[in-house]
């Protein structure tokens, strides 16, 4: 084993487990249907979450050829594999035995959600660095269009401004996608 596989292992469960958190909230939530009040817009968030922890382990595989580790590089991974759990944690509530509004929960969570799903940005600029301490201007680039969307939606708090940043947020994550998806062949 690599000291990268070592690396990406542990980064591969913290994913794991943020996928699992959101996908048994979603699970529990759908199972107590009689009781939850949907919100398309909390939804848009939940599908944001579970978008980003797919484009994290993804990206995993971009490093694969990348030269040794530096122990900063590896913290900073490590950090911004515990803030995408938080932004998982906070884009769907649990189901409990009395009712649960979506819609009451996307705007008592919204500035946590975005607010984390920034730090994520952030983190990931500083994940970006090469071991010479440079950063990549391309990669950095490609960072840029998260910020939009979070930014937005923490400044802004009207409906229509929620709508753009998530689907805005949508839109850009599976651009990435489509675009990480030549590198893959």
């Amino acid at each position: 084993m690599t000291a990268y596989d070592h690396v990406t292992t542990l980064l591969s469960f913290v994913y794991a487990l943020a996928l699992t958190h959101i996908l048994s909230r979603v699970a529990a939530l759908i199972l107590a249907r009689e009781r939850v009040a949907f919100s398309p817009l909390q939804a848009v968030m939940t599908l944001n979450a579970v978008i980003q922890v797919l484009i994290s382990w993804l990206y995993l595989w971009d490093g694969r050829n990348a030269g040794p580790l530096s122990l900063s590089t590896i913290i900073v991974a490590f950090v911004y594999t515990i803030i995408l759990y938080f932004v998982c944690a906070s884009a769907t509530p649990e189901a409990t035995d009395h009712s649960v509004d979506l819609e009451e929960f996307y705007w008592r969570s919204r500035r946590v959600f975005y607010g984390f799903y920034l730090l994520s940005n952030i983190a990931t600029i500083f994940a970006l660095r090469s071991p010479t301490g440079e950063f990549p201007i391309a990669a950095e680039l490609a960072t840029v269009p998260f910020f939009a969307p979070c930014i937005l939606a923490l400044a802004v708090p009207a409906r229509w401004a929620q709508w753009v940043s998530g689907v805005g947020l949508f839109v850009v994550s599976a651009t990435w996608l489509l675009l990480f998806n030549s590198a893959l062949r």
